[in-house]
């Protein structure tokens, strides 16, 4: 029997988004330190393979091109109201 995990991820982030900033903010000084160990410069491209909300791109410098995808529509929603 083969499960779509892929369904299942999108309706649980789905649920989680509302709060999904909240938990974030909590790692926030881990996540800058693993994104500032990749040593990004202006006009590096940098994907970002499930995004989530985007709360690592405040960390990335502004001047580079950034790719965000996420598997939750409700995700890259919030990243793009964030962002605009």
């Amino acid at each position: 029997m083969k499960i779509n995990t892929n369904r299942w991820n999108k309706f649980r982030y789905t649920l989680y988004a509302p709060g999904y900033d909240l938990m974030g903010r909590y790692f926030k000084d881990p996540r800058k330190r693993s994104v500032e160990s990749l040593n990004i410069k202006p006009g590096d491209k940098v994907l970002i393979i499930g995004a989530g909300t985007g709360l690592d791109l405040e960390f990335i410098h502004p001047e580079c091109e950034i790719t965000a995808i996420d598997i939750t529509p409700s995700m890259i929603q919030r990243i793009k109201v964030q962002n605009a």
